[in-house]
């Protein structure tokens, strides 16, 4: 039985209002806070990943985090907690709102200087691409021997298991402390590699996905929510790959705004 959509998280659709920011997005009135970009896992080998986004949030000051990403939720949220010195927007994409959720929990001291969290196609609830690949053999073992070639653990790639999920948030509270928007994407066609996923997570797993994450896994509890179509998981971090033409600037800022108010 899959465990897709474990959590049943819920929170307010906020796509109408999003789609109404998006052509009339400014950032001025934010200007008080930075804006900590905090990258998914292996994307420190992924040729200018973020970088659309992070010119795009001018005419903030904008930092990307200096974890781990082959590391541990465990282990990144201390270095976060560690990087949110002052008021802060935190914009996250992948594995990274995992890292981010572990950190505000954990070290309230952190918290209590964010504005906002922007979740970006967070696996939030976990993926079957993490669950299903730790029960079998090769996929264990193919794991393992990339996360060692490139410096890192195992344990961060399994961190995304249901299993691994259920565990933290059974440790620590499931909605975010701080205004949090979840962004869930969806697409009928995605790019290269993605799209092999993609066709597994629907005809294994019955799910409309982003190549990833499963939709229903993507949203953080009692966040706003905002669902797009059209966009794979490379879509806005890695325009270049995806091949879907979106512009990921204007996106995460109308998410930012939408967050921090």
């Amino acid at each position: 039985m899959s465990e897709v959509g474990w959590l049943a998280a819920g929170g307010e659709d906020a796509t109408a209002q999003f789609h109404e920011l998006l052509p009339v997005v400014e950032l001025e009135h934010l200007k008080a806070f930075e804006v900590l970009t905090v990258p998914g896992i292996f994307t420190a080998w992924y040729p200018r990943y973020f970088a659309a986004i992070e010119r795009g949030l001018t005419p903030l000051r904008v930092r990307r985090s200096r974890i781990d990403t082959e590391g541990t939720v465990e282990d990144n949220a201390g270095i976060l907690a560690g990087e949110i010195r002052g008021p802060t927007i935190v914009v996250a994409q992948s594995k990274g709102p995992l890292d981010v959720h572990a950190a505000l929990w954990m070290y309230p001291s952190a918290a209590r200087n964010v504005r906002a969290f922007v979740s970006l196609q967070g696996c939030f609830g976990g993926t079957p691409l993490a669950s299903d690949a730790r029960r079998t053999r090769l996929w264990r073992a193919a794991v393992g021997g990339v996360t060692r070639l490139l410096g890192g653990t195992p344990r961060a790639y399994w961190d995304m298991t249901y299993q691994r999920r259920r565990a933290l948030l059974a440790r620590i509270p499931q909605h975010s402390p701080v205004p949090t928007v979840s962004l869930v994407t969806v697409c009928a066609q995605a790019g290269p590699l993605l799209e092999r996923t993609r066709r597994y997570l629907l005809d294994v797993h019955g799910v409309e996905s982003d190549g990833f994450v499963p939709a229903p896994d993507a949203i953080i509890p009692g966040s706003r929510i905002v669902r797009l179509s059209g966009l794979d998981h490379a879509a806005l971090a890695l325009p270049w790959w995806s091949g879907t033409p979106v512009n990921p600037a204007l996106i995460v800022r109308a998410l930012v705004v939408l967050a921090a108010g």
